[in-house]
Protein backbone atom coordinates (compact mmCIF):
# COMPACT_ATOMS: atom_id res chain seq x y z
CA UNK A 1 0.00 0.00 0.00
CA UNK A 2 1.26 3.38 -0.60
CA UNK A 3 2.32 5.49 1.83
CA UNK A 4 -0.84 7.30 2.93
CA UNK A 5 0.10 10.44 3.49
CA UNK A 6 -0.81 13.83 2.32
CA UNK A 7 1.39 16.94 1.50
CA UNK A 8 0.25 20.38 0.13
CA UNK A 9 2.59 20.80 -2.67
CA UNK A 10 3.26 24.25 -3.02
CA UNK A 11 1.27 26.31 -6.26
CA UNK A 12 1.96 24.62 -9.51
CA UNK A 13 2.61 21.68 -8.07
CA UNK A 14 0.27 18.35 -7.57
CA UNK A 15 -2.08 18.74 -5.52
CA UNK A 16 -3.91 15.40 -4.48
CA UNK A 17 -7.38 15.60 -5.52
CA UNK A 18 -10.02 14.09 -3.47
CA UNK A 19 -13.26 12.81 -5.84
CA UNK A 20 -15.06 10.50 -3.46
CA UNK A 21 -16.40 11.05 -0.14
CA UNK A 22 -18.17 7.34 0.40
CA UNK A 23 -16.37 3.91 -0.32
CA UNK A 24 -14.65 4.03 -4.06
CA UNK A 25 -13.28 1.30 -6.47
CA UNK A 26 -10.22 0.60 -8.49
CA UNK A 27 -12.04 1.66 -11.17
CA UNK A 28 -13.25 5.18 -9.84
CA UNK A 29 -9.27 5.66 -9.45
CA UNK A 30 -8.61 4.19 -12.82
CA UNK A 31 -11.25 6.80 -14.39
CA UNK A 32 -10.21 9.76 -12.31
CA UNK A 33 -8.90 12.22 -15.15
CA UNK A 34 -5.70 13.72 -13.94
CA UNK A 35 -3.02 16.72 -15.24
CA UNK A 36 -0.17 16.79 -16.74
CA UNK A 37 1.92 20.00 -15.00
CA UNK A 38 4.92 21.77 -15.43
CA UNK A 39 6.39 21.37 -11.91
CA UNK A 40 6.96 24.90 -10.13
CA UNK A 41 8.33 23.68 -6.82
CA UNK A 42 11.12 21.82 -8.68
CA UNK A 43 11.76 24.47 -11.23
CA UNK A 44 12.29 27.19 -8.01
CA UNK A 45 15.02 24.32 -6.56
CA UNK A 46 16.77 24.30 -9.98
CA UNK A 47 16.38 28.02 -10.67
CA UNK A 48 20.02 28.69 -9.99
CA UNK A 49 21.07 26.07 -12.53
CA UNK A 50 18.73 26.96 -15.08
CA UNK A 51 19.41 30.35 -15.27
CA UNK A 52 22.80 29.52 -15.95
CA UNK A 53 22.02 27.12 -18.65
CA UNK A 54 20.15 30.21 -20.62
CA UNK A 55 22.70 32.10 -20.39
CA UNK A 56 25.59 30.36 -21.36
CA UNK A 57 23.29 27.65 -24.02
CA UNK A 58 20.40 29.52 -24.56
CA UNK A 59 19.88 27.42 -27.75
CA UNK A 60 19.85 24.04 -25.98
CA UNK A 61 18.03 25.47 -23.35
CA UNK A 62 15.27 26.01 -25.25
CA UNK A 63 15.43 22.74 -26.99
CA UNK A 64 14.40 21.56 -23.22
CA UNK A 65 11.81 24.05 -23.07
CA UNK A 66 10.36 21.98 -26.69
CA UNK A 67 10.74 19.11 -25.24
CA UNK A 68 8.46 19.75 -21.79
CA UNK A 69 6.60 21.24 -23.80
CA UNK A 70 6.26 18.55 -26.39
CA UNK A 71 5.58 15.77 -22.78
CA UNK A 72 2.50 18.17 -21.93
CA UNK A 73 0.92 18.52 -24.48
CA UNK A 74 1.10 14.47 -24.65
CA UNK A 75 -1.08 13.73 -21.90
CA UNK A 76 -3.61 16.68 -21.18
CA UNK A 77 -6.35 14.67 -19.36
CA UNK A 78 -4.22 11.19 -18.58
CA UNK A 79 -6.48 8.83 -16.74
CA UNK A 80 -5.75 7.42 -13.39
CA UNK A 81 -2.53 9.48 -13.37
CA UNK A 82 -1.13 12.71 -13.37
CA UNK A 83 2.35 13.79 -14.66
CA UNK A 84 4.56 16.25 -13.07
CA UNK A 85 7.31 17.36 -16.00
CA UNK A 86 10.56 19.77 -14.90
CA UNK A 87 13.89 20.46 -16.03
CA UNK A 88 16.73 19.76 -14.26
CA UNK A 89 20.80 20.28 -14.56
CA UNK A 90 23.47 18.87 -12.55
CA UNK A 91 25.76 22.07 -12.56
CA UNK A 92 28.60 20.43 -11.56
CA UNK A 93 28.94 17.67 -14.54
CA UNK A 94 26.64 19.67 -17.30
CA UNK A 95 28.64 22.51 -16.92
CA UNK A 96 32.24 21.70 -16.32
CA UNK A 97 34.71 18.63 -17.52
CA UNK A 98 33.19 18.48 -20.66
CA UNK A 99 32.82 20.86 -23.85
CA UNK A 100 29.55 19.54 -24.33
CA UNK A 101 26.62 20.48 -22.00
CA UNK A 102 24.83 17.90 -20.81
CA UNK A 103 21.03 18.70 -19.55
CA UNK A 104 17.48 16.29 -18.85
CA UNK A 105 13.73 16.79 -19.51
CA UNK A 106 12.18 14.54 -16.65
CA UNK A 107 8.04 13.32 -16.72
CA UNK A 108 7.55 12.01 -13.15
CA UNK A 109 4.00 9.66 -13.21
CA UNK A 110 1.50 9.52 -10.55
CA UNK A 111 -1.37 7.05 -9.84
CA UNK A 112 -4.66 7.61 -8.44
CA UNK A 113 -5.77 4.64 -6.22
CA UNK A 114 -8.26 4.17 -3.79
CA UNK A 115 -8.07 4.38 0.00
CA UNK A 116 -9.87 1.31 1.80
CA UNK A 117 -12.22 2.88 4.38
CA UNK A 118 -11.60 0.04 7.29
CA UNK A 119 -7.79 1.48 9.16
CA UNK A 120 -7.72 4.38 7.57
CA UNK A 121 -8.01 7.63 8.92
CA UNK A 122 -11.65 9.35 7.91
CA UNK A 123 -10.20 12.12 5.68
CA UNK A 124 -9.42 9.78 3.45
CA UNK A 125 -10.70 6.52 3.83
CA UNK A 126 -13.20 5.75 1.14
CA UNK A 127 -11.52 8.09 -1.10
CA UNK A 128 -9.78 8.32 -4.20
CA UNK A 129 -6.64 9.75 -3.81
CA UNK A 130 -3.21 10.45 -5.73
CA UNK A 131 -0.23 8.34 -4.75
CA UNK A 132 2.77 10.49 -3.50
CA UNK A 133 5.44 7.86 -4.69
CA UNK A 134 6.16 7.99 -8.72
CA UNK A 135 4.87 4.68 -10.47
CA UNK A 136 6.86 5.62 -13.49
CA UNK A 137 9.05 8.23 -15.49
CA UNK A 138 10.20 9.60 -19.16
CA UNK A 139 13.14 11.01 -18.97
CA UNK A 140 14.63 12.86 -22.36
CA UNK A 141 18.77 13.38 -21.85
CA UNK A 142 20.83 15.92 -23.87
CA UNK A 143 24.23 14.67 -24.64
CA UNK A 144 24.20 11.61 -22.03
CA UNK A 145 23.18 8.20 -22.16
CA UNK A 146 21.56 8.22 -18.91
CA UNK A 147 20.21 4.75 -17.93
CA UNK A 148 21.97 3.11 -20.94
CA UNK A 149 25.34 4.32 -19.43
CA UNK A 150 24.40 3.70 -15.69
CA UNK A 151 26.70 2.67 -13.01
CA UNK A 152 25.28 -0.63 -13.02
CA UNK A 153 25.90 -1.57 -16.66
CA UNK A 154 29.84 -0.74 -15.70
CA UNK A 155 32.17 -4.07 -15.77
CA UNK A 156 33.41 -3.21 -11.93
CA UNK A 157 37.14 -2.44 -11.51
CA UNK A 158 38.57 -2.60 -14.99
CA UNK A 159 38.87 -0.17 -17.79
CA UNK A 160 40.66 -0.46 -21.19
CA UNK A 161 44.60 0.90 -22.00
CA UNK A 162 42.80 4.30 -23.08
CA UNK A 163 41.11 4.52 -19.36
CA UNK A 164 37.58 3.74 -20.69
CA UNK A 165 34.68 2.52 -18.86
CA UNK A 166 33.64 -0.90 -20.08
CA UNK A 167 30.12 -1.56 -19.94
CA UNK A 168 28.00 -4.81 -20.41
CA UNK A 169 25.45 -3.84 -23.97
CA UNK A 170 21.94 -3.27 -23.63
CA UNK A 171 19.96 -5.52 -25.21
CA UNK A 172 17.86 -4.72 -28.03
CA UNK A 173 13.59 -5.22 -26.99
CA UNK A 174 11.79 -4.13 -30.37
CA UNK A 175 12.13 -0.92 -32.72
CA UNK A 176 10.37 2.75 -32.29
CA UNK A 177 10.18 4.90 -35.40
CA UNK A 178 12.81 2.76 -36.88
CA UNK A 179 14.88 3.41 -34.50
CA UNK A 180 16.09 0.65 -31.74
CA UNK A 181 14.59 0.52 -28.58
CA UNK A 182 17.17 -1.43 -25.58
CA UNK A 183 16.32 -2.15 -22.22
CA UNK A 184 18.85 -1.06 -19.51
CA UNK A 185 16.96 -3.80 -16.60
CA UNK A 186 18.41 -1.79 -13.59
CA UNK A 187 15.30 -1.97 -11.34
CA UNK A 188 13.95 -5.61 -11.23
CA UNK A 189 10.41 -4.29 -10.06
CA UNK A 190 9.71 -2.35 -12.79
CA UNK A 191 10.03 -2.51 -16.97
CA UNK A 192 12.07 -0.02 -18.86
CA UNK A 193 13.12 0.70 -22.44
CA UNK A 194 15.05 3.76 -23.97
CA UNK A 195 16.11 4.95 -27.92
CA UNK A 196 19.42 7.06 -28.64
CA UNK A 197 19.06 9.16 -31.73
CA UNK A 198 22.43 10.50 -32.93
CA UNK A 199 23.10 12.34 -36.53
CA UNK A 200 22.94 9.30 -39.31
CA UNK A 201 22.11 7.00 -36.96
CA UNK A 202 25.88 6.32 -36.08
CA UNK A 203 26.40 4.27 -32.65
CA UNK A 204 27.13 5.71 -29.23
CA UNK A 205 28.95 2.46 -28.35
CA UNK A 206 32.13 0.90 -29.86
CA UNK A 207 32.52 -2.77 -29.40
CA UNK A 208 35.50 -4.09 -27.38
CA UNK A 209 37.51 -6.97 -28.74
CA UNK A 210 38.71 -9.73 -26.91
CA UNK A 211 42.11 -8.79 -26.98
CA UNK A 212 41.09 -4.97 -25.71
CA UNK A 213 39.28 -6.72 -22.69
CA UNK A 214 42.21 -8.66 -21.98
CA UNK A 215 44.42 -6.01 -21.66
CA UNK A 216 41.97 -4.53 -19.09
CA UNK A 217 42.12 -7.50 -17.12
CA UNK A 218 45.83 -8.12 -17.20
CA UNK A 219 46.60 -4.24 -16.31
CA UNK A 220 44.39 -4.59 -13.42
CA UNK A 221 46.18 -7.66 -12.41
CA UNK A 222 49.30 -5.98 -12.77
CA UNK A 223 48.38 -3.34 -10.89
CA UNK A 224 47.30 -5.29 -8.02
CA UNK A 225 50.16 -7.40 -8.01
CA UNK A 226 52.34 -4.17 -8.07
CA UNK A 227 50.58 -3.00 -5.27
CA UNK A 228 50.99 -5.97 -2.92
CA UNK A 229 54.55 -6.12 -4.16
CA UNK A 230 55.21 -2.56 -2.85
CA UNK A 231 53.39 -3.53 0.49
CA UNK A 232 55.71 -6.48 1.11
CA UNK A 233 58.81 -4.67 0.24
CA UNK A 234 57.85 -0.99 2.49
CA UNK A 235 57.55 -3.80 5.64
CA UNK A 236 61.31 -3.80 6.53
CA UNK A 237 61.53 0.12 6.80
CA UNK A 238 58.24 0.53 8.34
CA UNK A 239 59.22 -2.33 11.32
CA UNK A 240 62.90 -0.66 11.55
CA UNK A 241 60.89 2.57 11.87
CA UNK A 242 58.77 1.19 14.95
CA UNK A 243 61.82 -0.38 16.38
CA UNK A 244 63.54 3.13 16.38
CA UNK A 245 60.96 4.44 18.20
CA UNK A 246 61.23 2.03 20.82
CA UNK A 247 58.35 -0.20 19.51
CA UNK A 248 57.93 -4.02 20.31
CA UNK A 249 58.24 -5.76 17.16
CA UNK A 250 56.14 -9.01 17.26
CA UNK A 251 55.93 -12.14 14.39
CA UNK A 252 51.82 -10.70 14.80
CA UNK A 253 53.33 -7.86 12.95
CA UNK A 254 54.61 -9.58 9.89
CA UNK A 255 51.11 -11.08 9.61
CA UNK A 256 49.60 -7.64 9.70
CA UNK A 257 51.84 -5.90 7.32
CA UNK A 258 51.62 -9.17 4.85
CA UNK A 259 54.92 -10.58 4.86
CA UNK A 260 53.46 -13.96 6.23
CA UNK A 261 53.15 -17.09 4.06
CA UNK A 262 49.37 -16.11 3.38
CA UNK A 263 50.93 -12.63 2.16
CA UNK A 264 53.53 -15.09 0.02
CA UNK A 265 50.75 -17.23 -1.06
CA UNK A 266 48.53 -14.21 -2.77
CA UNK A 267 51.24 -13.14 -4.34
CA UNK A 268 51.78 -16.57 -6.03
CA UNK A 269 48.55 -16.50 -7.12
CA UNK A 270 48.80 -13.21 -8.51
CA UNK A 271 51.57 -13.86 -10.85
CA UNK A 272 50.15 -17.03 -11.71
CA UNK A 273 46.74 -15.42 -12.73
CA UNK A 274 48.82 -12.73 -14.67
CA UNK A 275 50.84 -14.97 -16.56
CA UNK A 276 47.68 -17.11 -17.75
CA UNK A 277 46.33 -13.88 -18.85
CA UNK A 278 49.20 -13.00 -20.73
CA UNK A 279 49.17 -16.21 -22.28
CA UNK A 280 45.57 -16.25 -23.03
CA UNK A 281 46.32 -12.84 -25.14
CA UNK A 282 49.60 -14.13 -27.01
CA UNK A 283 48.03 -17.65 -27.88
CA UNK A 284 44.75 -15.86 -29.87
CA UNK A 285 44.43 -15.88 -33.48
CA UNK A 286 44.26 -12.53 -35.15
CA UNK A 287 40.49 -13.22 -35.71
CA UNK A 288 39.55 -13.89 -32.23
CA UNK A 289 42.10 -11.18 -30.94
CA UNK A 290 40.00 -9.14 -33.11
CA UNK A 291 36.18 -10.42 -32.58
CA UNK A 292 34.14 -8.70 -29.85
CA UNK A 293 34.43 -9.62 -26.25
CA UNK A 294 31.09 -11.57 -24.90
CA UNK A 295 31.16 -12.70 -21.13
CA UNK A 296 29.25 -13.89 -18.64
CA UNK A 297 31.77 -13.18 -15.52
CA UNK A 298 34.21 -11.01 -16.40
CA UNK A 299 36.14 -11.99 -13.66
CA UNK A 300 36.25 -15.69 -15.06
CA UNK A 301 39.73 -17.57 -16.18
CA UNK A 302 40.72 -17.50 -19.74
CA UNK A 303 39.42 -20.71 -20.20
CA UNK A 304 35.96 -19.92 -19.46
CA UNK A 305 36.24 -16.46 -19.96
CA UNK A 306 34.44 -15.88 -23.63
CA UNK A 307 31.58 -16.75 -24.22
CA UNK A 308 28.48 -17.14 -26.90
CA UNK A 309 25.21 -14.70 -25.95
CA UNK A 310 23.17 -17.90 -26.69
CA UNK A 311 25.41 -19.43 -23.86
CA UNK A 312 24.64 -16.73 -21.25
CA UNK A 313 26.99 -14.06 -22.30
CA UNK A 314 26.55 -10.12 -22.96
CA UNK A 315 28.78 -7.86 -25.54
CA UNK A 316 30.73 -5.57 -24.21
CA UNK A 317 31.34 -2.33 -25.58
CA UNK A 318 32.83 1.33 -24.75
CA UNK A 319 31.25 4.67 -25.22
CA UNK A 320 32.46 6.72 -28.49
CA UNK A 321 34.71 9.57 -27.05
CA UNK A 322 34.04 11.60 -30.42
CA UNK A 323 31.06 12.43 -29.20
CA UNK A 324 32.48 14.40 -26.28
CA UNK A 325 35.74 15.49 -28.17
CA UNK A 326 37.34 19.23 -27.11
CA UNK A 327 35.82 22.23 -28.52
CA UNK A 328 32.97 21.24 -29.48
CA UNK A 329 30.38 24.23 -29.11
CA UNK A 330 28.97 23.90 -25.40
CA UNK A 331 25.30 24.49 -26.78
CA UNK A 332 25.51 21.05 -29.61
CA UNK A 333 23.50 18.12 -29.43
CA UNK A 334 25.11 15.12 -30.57
CA UNK A 335 22.69 12.43 -29.22
CA UNK A 336 19.51 12.15 -27.08
CA UNK A 337 18.40 9.96 -25.24
CA UNK A 338 15.05 9.12 -24.50
CA UNK A 339 14.23 6.03 -21.51
CA UNK A 340 11.30 5.21 -19.68
CA UNK A 341 10.06 2.78 -17.01
CA UNK A 342 6.91 1.92 -15.20
CA UNK A 343 5.34 -0.57 -12.85
CA UNK A 344 4.21 -3.00 -15.11
CA UNK A 345 1.05 -3.89 -13.14
CA UNK A 346 -0.15 -0.27 -12.77
CA UNK A 347 -2.74 0.10 -15.22
CA UNK A 348 -3.05 3.58 -15.46
CA UNK A 349 0.74 4.00 -15.90
CA UNK A 350 0.97 1.78 -17.83
CA UNK A 351 -1.78 3.33 -20.07
CA UNK A 352 0.67 6.69 -20.20
CA UNK A 353 3.57 4.77 -21.52
CA UNK A 354 1.86 2.65 -24.29
CA UNK A 355 0.56 6.30 -25.13
CA UNK A 356 4.14 7.89 -24.67
CA UNK A 357 5.29 5.27 -27.44
CA UNK A 358 2.40 6.10 -29.86
CA UNK A 359 2.54 9.51 -29.69
CA UNK A 360 6.35 10.36 -29.26
CA UNK A 361 7.74 12.50 -32.32
CA UNK A 362 11.24 10.69 -33.02
CA UNK A 363 11.51 12.92 -36.39
CA UNK A 364 10.98 15.95 -33.70
CA UNK A 365 13.34 15.43 -31.53
CA UNK A 366 15.98 14.45 -34.36
CA UNK A 367 16.08 17.36 -35.78
CA UNK A 368 17.60 18.98 -32.28
CA UNK A 369 20.58 17.02 -33.31
CA UNK A 370 23.33 19.40 -34.49
CA UNK A 371 24.77 18.34 -37.76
Amino acid sequence: MKTLVLVALLCGTLAPRQVRTQGCTAADAHATVGRSVLDASEARFNADAIRKLRSTVPALAAQSTRVMTMLQTMFPAPAGAEIKIYHTVNTPRSLAGTSLVRTEVAAYLFSYYCVPIAGYDKAIAGRVILGEESDGDIHVFFNSLGPLANDLRQVRDLRTARRDVIYFAAKQRDVLGGVPVYRAALVPTLDDAAIVLTLNDRSPWIPLSRAAFLEARIFTQQAQLDSLRARIAAVPALLDTLRSKGAVVSARMDTLFGTSQSGRNQLAVLERALASLRAARDAMSADDRASQAVVADPYAPPSTLFVSEDGGGTPLVVIDRSFYRPGTAPDAVHLITVSWKWTPDDKAVTAVIRQFREQLDVQALRRMLTP
